[in-house]
């Protein structure tokens, strides 16, 4: 296999680094918006919503958030992620 070599220049790491997260924020935007029941990660939600991760797992252990476990892992339905982070919004 023939190594590739990728040269960026005039461009700041952490500027790159921005536009990277934000094409990654944007592709799973993308991808929630095809399938509302598909299960989604926690880093997923995190992404999406611009909360932190720890907070999703905080928002978890209270029950604010609905969860599946399938194995070892949680997954969020999109739909009601949202349902439940709007309804909290209200209550504040």
């Amino acid at each position: 296999m023939a190594k590739q070599i990728l040269q960026i220049e005039n461009i700041k790491a952490k500027e790159l680094l921005d536009r990277l997260d934000k094409l990654d924020g944007a592709i799973l935007a993308l991808n929630l918006q095809q399938n509302e029941s598909d299960f989604i990660t926690r880093r997923d939600v995190a992404l999406f919503y611009k909360i932190s991760v720890s907070k999703i797992h905080d928002m978890t252990k209270k029950g604010v958030l609905p969860h599946y476990r399938i194995g070892n892992k949680l997954f969020y339905k999109r739909l009601e992620v949202q349902q439940a982070l709007m309804h909290k919004n209200q209550t504040i």
